[in-house]
């Protein structure tokens, strides 16, 4: 079966989509950039960031007739529309990554009258021009410390969470990580059985009391500190993690990045 892609979880092999024999790549090469930018209650953060690239993806759309291929044609610029947000990119040739980015170009023009197939570059705009392993990664522990060493080679995003054992907190939570030196601190008081969620990609903490339904809690610059760790691939990472009560657990849950 020639090879497809999905977007967002929906195979576009569906809608006669197969990716022909060409180059998929991106139109730029990485280029690492620096800035600043501002955070809640003034503070300026500055650090450097991999500029969007757009991914070219060279396909063919095919009908049983051409009142077919009109049909999977308008159903794809539904399915793809960047109104849509940026979602999962998967090829079919490389199914073990996955890509983030919105579609920008290559649906615009309807196929002439009497066609079967048409060809075009489906050109996704992706603000984060890595990719991840499709398989999320999940780190425990019980105790006040957790070490482990991720894939990949770019530093990617994780999210921390902690769940309170039957007593209250104790008055200030901490996760500090190594080797980047980042360091989150609240006294927020978390509760028995409550939950706290560091979220390194969208960078808020939340909290929960069943795990379904989260609230931020950054909104008092009396009430945390934060800087939120990103994992360093091929080296050991270490989190410290105190704060907690009673029989608790941290996890640590992240996706491999690759340049």
């Amino acid at each position: 079966m020639p090879d497809s892609l999905s977007f967002d979880g929906v195979d576009l092999s569906v809608y006669g989509v197969t990716v022909v024999d060409g180059p998929i790549q991106f139109l730029s090469k990485p280029r690492l950039s620096t800035a600043q930018r501002s955070r809640e209650h003034g503070a300026i953060v500055r650090g450097s960031f991999l500029e969007p690239r757009v991914l070219s993806v060279p396909v063919v759309v095919k009908g049983q007739d051409f009142a077919d291929l009109l049909t999977n044609w308008q159903t794809l610029r539904s399915l793809l529309h960047p109104n849509k947000g940026e979602k999962r990119i998967v090829l079919d040739y490389q199914s073990d990554r996955f890509y983030v980015g919105r579609l920008q170009e290559g649906l615009s023009a309807a196929p002439a009258g009497g066609q079967r197939a048409v060809g075009t570059n489906l050109q996704f705009f992706c603000p984060d021009p890595t990719t991840y392993d499709v398989t999320q990664r999940t780190q425990n522990t019980s105790s006040t410390a957790l070490s482990f060493t991720p894939d990949g080679n770019e530093e990617t995003p994780c999210i921390v969470t902690g769940v309170n054992g039957n007593a209250s907190a104790a008055a200030s939570i901490e996760v500090v990580h190594q080797p980047s030196g980042s360091a989150f601190k609240t006294t927020y008081p978390l509760a028995a059985n409550e939950r706290i969620r560091l979220d390194g990609e969208r960078e808020i903490a939340e909290v929960s009391h069943d795990g379904v339904t989260w609230a931020t809690i950054m909104k008092s610059v009396d009430n945390y500190a934060h800087e939120f760790p990103r994992l360093t691939p091929a080296v050991l990472n270490t989190f410290t993690l105190t704060g907690l009560a009673g029989t608790y657990c941290w996890t640590v849950t992240y996706y491999d990045r690759y340049l």
